[in-house]
């Protein structure tokens, strides 16, 4: 009778080991789907625009790619209380800046945003002023700001933000670990 339990046991433990792993490779495969996938695409914050214009007077401003994750990296990057739009709690703030331009029209477009593992992809392109428009003879820094769902985005790891000018194939990158404040 007790090599038949011993036996009932050993199977009741081999049958448990594969249910745990079978449930294991699965967890894994489904991160991994998660972690390679498109991220959507919020609305565009159009405010953000008019907010950070007026603090473009510092050159080290420009020409550069924006990952805002807190309230206090709001106040501290752009000098702003709050934007419309946009939660820290929830969301991360994504954006780019470029250098300034020899007259308005320029415009700034993301064409993509996507998870691959650790990294989070932004493609962006710079559009530019139609030809036959009048457009004012001033300088201007095209800018655009999106805000991401912070659960689209890998947490807890050092999370590589790979910005890419399809324009001109520049590529910038940002680094941080989201969620380990």
């Amino acid at each position: 009778m007790k090599k038949r339990m011993t036996k009932s046991t050993a199977i009741i433990s081999i049958a448990t080991l594969v249910v745990v792993f079978v449930a294991a490779i699965g967890l894994i495969l489904f991160n991994n789907y998660r972690r390679n996938q498109s991220i959507p695409i919020s609305t565009p914050i159009i405010n953000a625009e008019v907010a950070v214009s007026a603090r473009l007077t510092n050159p080290a401003t420009i020409d550069k790619p924006y990952l805002i994750d807190s309230a206090a990296g709001l106040k501290q990057q752009l000098k702003l209380s709050t934007l419309i739009g946009f939660n820290p709690d929830n969301q991360v703030l994504v954006g780019v800046v470029l250098a300034g331009q020899p007259t308005a029209g320029y415009s700034v477009v993301i064409d993509s945003t996507a998870t691959r593992n650790n990294q989070v992809l932004i493609n962006y392109r710079v559009t530019q002023p139609e030809e036959g428009q009048s457009h004012a003879s001033i300088i201007t820094y095209p800018q655009l700001f999106i805000a991401l769902n912070r659960t689209d985005l890998p947490n807890f790891v050092p999370v590589h933000f790979v910005f890419t000018n399809l324009t001109d194939g520049a590529t910038q990158t940002i680094s941080k670990a989201l969620g380990a404040e």
